[in-house]
């Protein structure tokens, strides 16, 4: 097949172009074979070589499928002068050899030819294709192979976007552009750069941001029913406007829209009810505002979409996690009728991470003000949801949840005796072993606030022992990987750690352990602070 690539009959050039094409299209055994006979360097030498757009449409097709690969082969294909027959096809009047140009050069760039990339005029030749050219198929990939030339060089990327007004170009394409893929694509590109902390203030710096926010608005006070086309619109820049909000200087110019975002809350679209639940849950980040968000009636209308599905379950309770943070919001937050249950559904149904964590932290942002919080807790079953989740085995990667959900416990035993001996008939043990497992100082010093309030309970003493909580706790004295700024936390976790071994001694198993591990404790006399404690295990 590769030997009529020599052919005399441009027919069969072109046509063995395609077949080598498709021959090594996402195959990377053929495409490997290929690059053993030396095809791409044909298929260069031929392209420079002939004017005839077909030839030019299918071996450019070929090179980009031959190039998917990223292994040196770009190196040598740009060594090979690749770069000046590219950029001069670039400016073909048939859309094809255009595309096919494109898509070679997305697939031949790359950490080792980037350099010379930048050298010629590729940037600004596909830049003008996104903005001028009539192919809406060269419109599409040229705006996905600027993302692809920028995607690794924040220089790059910051310059193209402060350059004119390229970001508003891309914005009235996102908008106004008559086909649906170009669209779709700008839209993509928005929400990319939006999610870059060093592009995010170039949306206010050239007044895009405002121009989201006018077209949002006008969306939702036009009156007119939203036809598809307009709703798609509107979910697109609410995503955009989502993750601006998570800047700073950009939240406090999104948050002037907040009423606005608070009936969008309550759209019939799961998209825009999605990303109208990310805005809210960014702009939530100031006392001040989440005040704000509460008093305008956030509260019931993020509770319902707290029910919603998945993706917007995950997010509302982000929101009502942090619209909960200020004091004064914690009782309206509590109080919103079926808001716990909500909530507590979350933790005993759903198999999302984002989902159980975040309904964890919203608990957790209750707990935390104080009995009264925690006695509607307890009447609402949350404490022994915590249970169940906690004997739940959740996927590898998900080990956060279930730490989380321990210090949850930790901070209701910490309320008061009664709550203590609640949490500790609801799997409070088990949470207190696995804050001792992790490999964090706070952790352990968290669980043995509770530690420290239980062992001296015979009954419990015993059910710790017997849990192998004397050995974990020997561990954690003797760490050496204690980090320099966590020296003097760790100085007092040793000391509540002695001192509590020191009562589990009342124990004769645990008197045993501790007896048995007596040499290797001996290095921690050294320590003034610790001497007298480790003398008196002795």
């Amino acid at each position: 097949m590769t030997s009529f690539l020599s052919h005399a009959s441009p027919e069969i050039v072109q046509f063995a172009g395609r077949a080598i094409g498709n021959f090594s299209y996402q195959d990377e055994k053929n495409r490997n074979l290929l690059v053993e006979l030396n095809v791409p360097f044909k298929l260069v030498e031929l392209l420079r070589e002939t004017t005839d757009t077909t030839i030019q449409k299918n071996l450019s097709g070929a090179l980009a499928n031959v190039s998917f690969v990223s292994d040196g082969l770009q190196l040598s294909l740009v060594e090979k002068g690749i770069i000046p027959i590219l950029m001069k096809q670039l400016v073909s009047s048939e859309e094809l050899v255009v595309v096919m140009t494109i898509r070679a050069i997305a697939n031949i760039f790359d950490e080792t030819t980037c350099d010379a990339f930048r050298e010629s005029e590729c940037m600004s030749i596909i830049t003008s294709l996104v903005f001028t050219n009539e192919s809406a198929l060269v419109r599409s990939d040229a705006l996905t192979t600027v993302g692809t030339l920028t995607e690794n060089n924040e220089d790059d990327l910051v310059n193209f976007i402060n350059d004119g007004d390229n970001l508003s170009k891309i914005h009235r394409l996102a908008k106004e552009d008559p086909d649906e893929q170009v669209r779709a694509d700008a839209w993509n590109f928005l929400s990319s750069l939006a999610e870059n902390d060093v592009t995010k203030p170039v949306f206010d710096k050239k007044n895009v941001l405002a121009q989201l926010m006018k077209d949002v608005k006008q969306t939702t006070t036009d009156g007119e029913k939203q036809d598809e086309q307009v709703v798609d619109q509107l979910s697109s820049a609410l995503q955009v406007l989502g993750r601006l909000a998570a800047h700073d200087d950009c939240m406090d110019t999104i948050f002037q829209l907040f009423s606005v975002f608070i009936n969008l809350a309550k759209h019939e679209d799961a998209n825009v009810k999605t990303y109208t639940a990310m805005i809210l849950g960014n702009i939530s980040r100031k006392d001040e505002y989440c005040i704000r968000l509460v008093e305008a009636g956030a509260v019931p209308i993020l509770k319902e979409l707290c029910m919603e599905d998945t993706r917007i379950k995950h997010l509302a309770l982000s929101a009502v996690r942090n619209i909960a943070i200020p004091e004064v919001n914690k009782t309206v937050v509590i109080d919103q009728e079926g808001l716990l249950e909500a909530v507590n559904k979350c933790l005993t149904e759903s198999n999302n991470a984002h989902v159980l964590f975040n309904a964890v932290l919203v608990m957790k942002t209750l707990a935390s003000g104080g009995e009264a919080f925690v006695d509607k807790m307890f009447k609402a079953n949350t404490i022994q949801d915590f249970h169940t989740l906690l004997e739940r085995k959740l996927e590898e990667g998900q080990e956060r949840i279930h730490f989380e959900a321990a210090r949850f416990f930790v901070l209701i035993g910490n309320v008061n005796e009664e709550k203590l001996k609640l949490v500790m008939e609801n799997g409070c043990l088990q949470g207190l072993a696995l804050l001792l497992s992790s490999g964090f100082t706070l952790l352990h010093s968290e669980a043995l606030s509770i530690i420290s309030k239980i062992v001296g309970d015979e009954n419990y003493r015993k059910q710790m022992v017997e849990a192998g909580f004397v050995e974990e706790l020997i561990r954690l004295l003797l760490r050496q990987d204690i980090k320099e700024d966590e020296k003097r936390m760790y100085e007092d976790l040793q000391i509540c750690i002695l001192s509590a071994l020191n009562i589990f001694q009342q124990n004769e198993k645990a008197k045993q352990t501790i007896q048995a591990a007596q040499e290797t404790l001996l290095p921690l006399k050294q320590n003034e602070k610790l001497c007298a404690a480790v003398t008196q295990l002795e």
